[in-house]
């Protein structure tokens, strides 16, 4: 399956992504998720924030670093 991440603004409510390397008419599911800068957090805040995500990130990154 392939995965593409990139940068975007909301603005208005709305989220436009262009350039998205996949055919039209695709279904594809979308993570939103806010940019912060966790270096200029406390560990809790950071923790706070990314608590709520699903698995371990670690070994899903470990996996992918291992298909390429």
């Amino acid at each position: 399956m392939s995965q593409f991440a990139t940068e975007a603004r909301i603005e208005g409510g709305r989220l436009e992504l262009f350039n998205i390397p996949f055919a039209d008419a695709t279904e594809v599911k979308v993570f939103v998720i806010p940019k912060v800068e966790l270096s200029k957090m406390s560990f809790l805040e950071a923790r706070k924030l990314t608590g709520s995500i699903k698995g371990n990130l670690a070994d899903s990154i470990r996996r992918e670093r291992d298909e390429r």
